[in-house]
């Protein structure tokens, strides 16, 4: 990839951050009242978005390009809400390594970083794998942990 494209890109994914609560907002225009009325970017709303999540999508109906815009706005309000919790995060794109994983995928990060990066895309997916009504939970508590357990060590 040339300078100039990825120069480009991550122009892009600024772009992507800098609309982030149009994009959620937008989608909760469109989603009954009462369901987008729990989303207020809190952790107590991550069990909400699963449910939503489980009842309204399939990995089938993920990968449709007709879901791309609420796909889009649920892992934009998955990762905020992570980002907002979670101690030095922030929005990352890795664009330098085409075999991450998350090459040109946006991801929360800690700085430190507390563990892998987290895709909230990829998030989504775990959701509807596990079914459990608790993997956004759990993930956001693992991480926690390796944070807390890394800013002891470092004291």
């Amino acid at each position: 990839m040339t300078k100039k494209e990825k120069e480009e890109k991550l122009e892009n994914f600024k772009t992507w951050v800098t609309f982030i609560d149009d994009r959620v907002n937008n989608w909760k225009k469109e989603i009954p009242e009462d369901i987008a009325n729990q989303f207020d970017w809190s952790l107590k709303s991550l069990p909400q978005v699963e449910r939503y999540i489980l009842s309204h999508y399939t990995r089938e109906r993920v990968a449709n390009i007709e879901n791309k815009k609420d796909i889009d706005a649920i892992a934009s309000y998955i990762g905020e809400t992570f980002r907002l919790h979670l101690p030095n995060a922030r929005w990352s794109l890795e664009i330098d390594d085409k075999r991450n994983i998350d090459y040109n995928i946006p991801t929360v990060v800690t700085t430190p970083l507390a563990g892998a990066p987290i895709s909230p895309f990829s998030m989504i997916l775990r959701v509807l794998n596990d079914k459990s009504g608790d993997v956004l939970r759990r993930i956001f508590e693992g991480t926690m942990s390796v944070y807390s357990k890394m800013q002891q060590t470092k004291n």
